[in-house]
This record gives structure tokens, C-alpha cells and sequence, in this order.
């Protein structure tokens, strides 16, 4: 398995040290990250473009998050089947303590929102079905 990151801002303008900081944080190897800086209307972006030829099935994907990836909510979609169902990436991971799992032999997809304290201390997990409704909610009392 490898791991990969995504970075993109819309203009060459805007900053994207956050985005790099975060994913240096999860120890993402720098020549893995890759980054455009251009709108998200579409996905031809050059070093998306890129990223999506490297993968290969079982990779783990990091992004800080979605809308990092596109804008057009049926154009992620569209990405999403490409990475999991055509290349087959197990596991995509935004930097925000969200994971989405996807199975491709049983074709589905759960997603969890985990929510930590400023001490890190774990306050609750949340876990989505591929339509997006909750399956379980759990807190720590």
C-alpha cells in the first residue's frame, strides 16, 4: 500500500501551507504529495490527473478536505467511482478526523466523523452509510 496526498487552492495566489502542514502531519512523504492550483469546477487539473495514474488498488489517499477535491458535488461523485471502483483504493482519509472505508466486494461505502476535544480526547464518532444516513452514533460520557 502507498500513500498519497491531494493539495489544491484555486489560484496560484492563495496559500496552501495549511493544506501540506496537515498532510505532513499524517506523515504523508513529501513526493507523494501532490498539488494543482486551480479552480475545482472540473478535474483537469494537471497533477490531479497525475495522482489518479499513480494510484493503484489498496492505496491510501489523504486530502484535507472534500471540497479540496472538487466543488461540483457530481463531479466528486463521479471521481469517487474512479478511485474506488475503477482503481480500487481502499481507504481515502481527510486530515479532518473523517474516514470514508469503501468495500469494493460488497459495494458499499461508510464514511465516520470522528469529533475530538482541543486535548485531543475522543468526544464522539458518527458513522454514515453511502447515502449519507446515520447508522451509528456513539459519545463518550
Amino acid at each position: 500500500m502507498n500513500i498519497y496526498g491531494y493539495v489544491r487552492v484555486s489560484s496560484v495566489d492563495q496559500n496552501e501551507d495549511r493544506q501540506i502542514a496537515a498532510l505532513r502531519e499524517v506523515s504523508v512523504p513529501e513526493k507523494k504529495i501532490f498539488m494543482d492550483k486551480q479552480s475545482g469546477k472540473d478535474f483537469e487539473r494537471s497533477y490531479y490527473k497525475k495522482l489518479v495514474r499513480k494510484l493503484k488498488a489498496g492505496d491510501l489517499l489523504y486530502i484535507l478536505s472534500i471540497d479540496r477535491l472538487g466543488r461540483n458535488y457530481e463531479e466528486i461523485q463521479k471521481q469517487w467511482r474512479v478511485l474506488t471502483k475503477e482503481i480500487g483504493i481502499d481507504e481515502y482519509k481527510d486530515t479532518l478526523d473523517r474516514e470514508i472505508h469503501y468495500d469494493a466486494s460488497r459495494n458499499i461505502r461508510i464514511s465516520y466523523e470522528i469529533e475530538y476535544d482541543e486535548n485531543h480526547k475522543w468526544i464522539s464518532e458518527t458513522k454514515y452509510d453511502a447515502d449519507g444516513n446515520i447508522i451509528e452514533q456513539r459519545k463518550n460520557q
